[in-house]
């Protein structure tokens, strides 16, 4: 992505990581076009094949191109042969991926963000990205047809110094602080952000933070 050696800006970093674009160097670009130029009996994997063609290569959540080639990815992902890129290997993952979202959505070409979902509690929220990019979200080895997010990008920190002193440090998690504890209000608090792709700054301020408390507990012992 870069020389490694060039500084680059908050702004090209932030750019990068939330890449939502395949590039036409990848296997996932090869995988398409294959299923594109493939000789299909099937008239719905025919017809499916030719969908692939309207598609951008991007990831984003209103994207209706997307959900078709990613799961397509997905599939085969978890399939015996994951890096045989061949027509006759890319069958069955395409045809269980059309498969798929006829029967969970109606069609092949919903909104991403109706398949690409970040689901914890009763929190459910439409992301962008997709497997195999910078923006890495996977639904692997689920069952009865689900497709919520179940690998890929979680906590992320953006840490500034300038002149050798912090400066600023924001933060996102995929869903809170308290990862266990389902009663907790910081269960799922933080999963909307990471949704929207936004950060949380993280407060370094003892004074801030005592004051911001709703609780201040330590080895057992609580104080309110």
């Amino acid at each position: 992505l870069n020389d490694g050696l060039s500084p680059i800006t908050k702004e090209q970093l932030l750019k990068q990581k939330f890449d939502l674009e395949y590039s036409t160097s990848s296997n996932q670009y090869k995988i398409v076009q294959t299923l594109i130029n493939g000789e299909w009996e099937d008239e719905n994997l025919a017809a499916a094949a030719e969908h692939l063609k309207g598609w951008d290569l991007r990831t984003d959540m209103a994207n209706r191109h997307a959900a078709l080639p990613a799961t397509v990815f997905m599939r085969l992902r978890q399939s015996s042969n994951p890096d045989d890129y061949e027509l006759e290997n890319l069958v069955e993952p395409f045809a269980n991926a059309v498969s798929l979202l006829e029967r969970k959505f109606g069609r092949i070409d919903p909104e991403w963000g109706e398949v690409n979902r970040l689901q914890r509690g009763d929190v459910d929220l439409p992301m962008n990205g997709g497997p195999d990019i910078l923006r890495a979200i996977y639904s692997v080895g689920l069952d009865n047809d689900q497709t919520y997010a179940t690998h890929g990008d979680t906590w992320m920190a953006i840490v500034e110094w300038q002149d050798g002193e912090f400066v600023n440090a924001d933060v996102m998690h995929q869903f809170g602080s308290a990862t266990l504890d389902e009663t907790s209000p910081h269960y799922a608090d933080q999963a909307p952000l990471f949704a929207a792709q936004e950060w949380r700054k993280a407060e370094f301020d003892i004074e801030k933070l005592r004051a911001s408390a709703t609780r201040i507990y330590t080895l057992g012992k609580s104080e309110e």
